[in-house]
């Protein structure tokens, strides 16, 4: 029996004649074919080589029906496979920037992650980890959490030990603001396990200090950057720069400013972009959105991924992704030893779902709507494996309910063709299968 072309196989036009894009959802694998191909895939005729390749790309399956339940099965597949716990640690809800838009607003408390908590954390780590042989990966997050940098010090070395102990590995990395990683504390923290830092950054400087100035007045920029001048060689920086409504069209001016102090593609490991939300905690900033389908969110998304790639930086690839709502080793933990799914629910005891004392409650993540995917319409997109439903957060800022689905099929009809185009005509994006032998006339 004939393989059929997969649910999850778009067709995208493309900048050369004759040929078009076929792209898949579910692999993230994308080829550049004559269009006689695809009509040859849509009558059947297609060639036995040419036939077992694309379906060696996840663009051609066996039939519909073996695809549905493979999709049904995704999540618990990766489950399954999946060899190490990974833990968003709040070390300190306090930050000594003002962002305009901070989604904490009013709620920012003052909370460091006591001695206590800590110890409970490596007991949580042990049994939820080491001793079933994972591996544990944290992400020290805040706040600012480098305002707890004592604490981080004293837990990273105890979970480090105690995965030594059990033969696992250890690392760990931070989202921060930036202003605090001199390179005294890079070279202080890597012998412990730090792997990587995500600093966020708003465009250039006029843009970032009006929007993420110092709580004791000033700007932020010019520190941020000379920390990373200093210490970029003793871990991997990871910048995410993001933008709102009004300005985003001059965020590739912070590419620019990172190469005029030397922070180029080779000291920087990737360049991302984020719309800011409208958030419920911070109504007075009226400049970022409530869904990833507006207009400008959509336009903003292809432009500035292609200034970042234009300038040799490498950005995140489309590809497939489930939110760690959905995953049960994936988990956050509050500076107080509460237990959550997502970070953007810390401290809403609605989603809280248990401690590292007592563990994770039973049938965890209710609230969000964990599995909220698995119905007719989701099962029947083909943008499901990069969407599962959306965003939680966005749902909640929209409608007060975590539960619902906040579809994102209008951004993907819209943005999608365009960043595959961008995949496919610079390298450093690419993640796609590369030991496929290719007819001629293909391009991967």
């Amino acid at each position: 029996m004939p393989f059929v072309r997969s649910a999850c196989a778009l067709t995208f036009p493309s900048d050369t004649e004759g040929k078009v894009i076929l792209f898949s959802t579910k692999t993230a694998a994308a080829v550049l074919v004559p269009a006689r191909l695809v009509e040859d895939i849509e009558r059947g005729a297609l060639e036995p080589d040419e036939e077992r390749q694309l379906a060696d790309l996840g663009l051609l399956v066996p039939d519909r029906e073996t695809e549905h339940r493979e999709m049904l099965a995704f999540v618990s597949e990766l489950e399954a496979a999946a060899d190490t716990l990974h833990l968003i640690v709040i070390a300190a809800h306090s930050c000594n920037l003002g962002c305009t838009y901070c989604y904490q607003g009013s709620a920012k408390g003052t909370g460091v992650i006591s001695p206590a908590v800590s110890a409970q954390v490596i007991d949580f780590a042990t049994a939820a980890a080491f001793d079933r042989g994972l591996n544990l990966k944290v992400t020290f997050y805040g706040g600012e959490p480098l305002l707890a940098l004592e604490p981080i010090v004293s837990l990273a070395g105890a979970l480090r030990e105690a995965a030594a102990a059990h033969g696992c590995d250890f690392t760990f990395s931070l989202i921060t603001n930036g202003t605090l990683l001199t390179r005294k504390t890079a070279a202080r923290l890597r012998p412990l396990g730090l792997l990587a830092a995500q600093v966020t950054l708003d465009g250039p400087a006029h843009i970032h200090d009006a929007q993420r100035p110092l709580r004791a007045g000033g700007g932020s920029f010019r520190r941020i950057l000379g920390n990373l001048q200093e210490a970029w060689d003793l871990l991997t920086v990871r910048i995410n720069a993001n933008y709102g409504r009004d300005g985003y069209e001059a965020c590739p001016g912070l590419l620019d400013d990172l190469l005029a102090v030397g922070l180029g593609p080779e000291r920087i490991g990737s360049v991302s972009f984020s719309p800011i939300s409208r958030e419920r905690r911070a109504p007075g900033f009226e400049g970022g959105c409530r869904s990833a389908n507006e207009p400008w969110v959509i336009a903003a998304a292809a432009f500035l991924r292609g200034e970042a790639l234009r300038r040799g930086y490498r950005v995140d690839a489309v590809r497939p992704g489930v939110c760690m709502v959905d995953l049960a080793h994936e988990l956050v933990v509050d500076c107080d030893g509460s237990l959550y799914k997502c970070p953007c629910f810390a401290g809403d005891r609605r989603f809280c779902v248990g401690d590292v004392a007592a563990g994770v409650r039973d049938a965890p993540g209710a609230a969000y709507g964990r599995d909220r995917w698995r119905n007719e319409t989701c099962l029947a997109c083909p943008y499901l494996p990069l969407c599962f439903g959306g965003c939680r957060w966005e749902s909640c800022q929209a409608d007060d309910d975590a539960a619902a689905l906040a579809c994102r099929r209008p951004f993907f009809d819209a943005a999608l063709g365009a960043l595959v185009r961008q995949d496919l005509a610079h390298p450093l994006a690419a993640r796609r299968i590369a030991a496929i032998p290719y007819r001629p006339g293909w391009t991967s």
